[in-house]
């Protein structure tokens, strides 16, 4: 929803009384540090989870309701900051200098605001002024000292703040930050207002709740392998839901679907492959294959963009599963080294190119000596909780491209 400033004002955060507590009483950090809220996986051997891509979107329906995802444009040099109790907070600044609203902000907002107003590590300085710790200050005077350090970073920020008056786009969201007691004995949740992304007002926004919409518009329902949904994005994984029960070690067809609604990915939908067992998953990183849709330019053409390919990249599932297929039959005389030199090529790091190369020994990939079998050493790496949801399927696109290469190199 995008606000328009002169028409209305957004909706209270929470109405208050005298005695209730409000949000930045249970705020205790600089901005909120991203999260990762939810997580779906299966059982090792079916695909069978209570969740059905159906079941899923009534989910992200109630999800959307509780966030109440707003839009504002307006331009830096209209707002307000204020850093007191070392809490970033920021307003619009009314004609007479009183503020209309409080926000607060998110790490990821945090950082894309900086970057956009401030000089080069503007955010971490303004951070680390207002976190400030007066050393040899009497008690009584250390207040005044932090609410001055305050003020100054204020200043320092809306400085930066009046040299630029071009709009951007303020995407907001309410987060819990703590519960109370009322007076009726039931747990009330405190919320607040999040700028969880700062960005061009060409930035078109399209929320993971319609992409789920239109998948189940155009391909129907399915059911649900993986999800991690997160401040910063959704990396969902489908398989058909008539497929039930799988072999243990066999691989089957999958559409891995991601998006980012704080400008962090394009909407993405790509022809994947499962193999069960250790719930390795092969995402085609094949032109063909996937369709990626950038959150800008004409709103509707994004939308048909991706519309109109998700059959196309439904039907190429079949060429990645017979490529993987060909590629168990495929032999190295040393796959360590192999997958090693060309990791290494594709500017891999060293620490998780020995991860592979101990992946590939893992009991749950093919021979070390095939092809498939490197690429198994790959897949199982991209599972690995190190990596974030967006770094996990970078390491299967890369997958993707050493069977491609694989293939190609046998092939002549």
């Amino acid at each position: 929803m995008l606000v328009n400033y002169k028409a209305e004002k957004p909706k209270p955060i929470v109405h208050h009384h005298d005695m209730e507590p409000k949000p930045i009483d249970n705020i205790s950090s600089f901005v909120a540090e991203n999260r990762s809220f939810w997580t779906i996986n299966t059982d090792k051997n079916t695909v069978a989870t209570k969740y059905t891509l159906e079941g899923l979107r009534d989910r992200f329906q109630k999800i959307h309701d509780r966030q109440c995802p707003q839009d504002y444009e307006i331009a830096p040099n209209q707002l307000g900051f204020n850093f007191e109790r070392g809490i970033a907070q920021c307003r619009k600044i009314s004609e007479n200098q009183s503020p209309e609203w409080q926000w607060f902000f998110d790490r990821h907002g945090w950082n894309q605001f900086c970057k956009i107003v401030l000089p080069s590590y503007g955010a971490n300085f303004i951070e680390k002024t207002v976190g400030i710790n007066p050393l040899d200050v009497k008690e009584d005077d250390l207040a005044n000292m932090k609410h001055g350090i305050h003020q100054l970073a204020a200043s320092v920020v809306m400085a930066h703040c009046t040299a630029y008056n071009k709009d951007l786009l303020f995407r907001t969201v309410r987060k819990p930050v703590g519960t109370y007691t009322n007076a009726d004995g039931r747990q009330i949740q405190i919320v607040g207002q999040f700028i969880r992304a700062v960005l061009s007002t060409q930035y078109v926004p399209f929320s993971n709740l319609e992409f789920l919409n239109m998948l189940l518009d155009t391909l129907g329902n399915f059911s649900v392998y993986r999800l991690n949904l997160g401040d910063q994005g959704m990396t969902l994984k489908l398989i058909d839901i008539d497929q039930g029960k799988v072999e243990v070690g066999e691989e089957y067809p999958m559409l891995t679907v991601c998006n980012s609604e704080v400008g962090r990915k394009r909407a993405i939908i790509m022809a994947s492959i499962l193999k069960k067992l250790c719930g390795n998953g092969l995402t085609s990183h094949v032109v063909e294959s996937r369709i990626e849709s950038i959150h800008r330019g004409d709103p509707q053409k994004l939308r048909d963009k991706i519309r109109s390919g998700m059959v196309d990249v439904k039907d190429h599932q079949k060429q990645l599963l017979t490529d993987f297929n060909m590629a168990k039959a495929i032999h190295f005389q040393n796959g360590y080294k192999w997958i090693s030199d060309y990791a290494a090529q594709s500017n891999i790091s060293k620490t998780n190119i020995e991860q592979i190369v101990h992946n590939m020994d893992d009991p749950t990939s093919y021979d070390p000596t095939t092809l498939a079998g490197v690429v198994d050493g790959i897949t199982l790496l991209a599972q690995s909780s190190d990596l974030d949801v967006f770094e996990q399927l970078q390491m299967e696109e890369f997958a993707s491209r050493v069977l491609q290469h694989g293939l190609e190199v046998h092939n002549g």
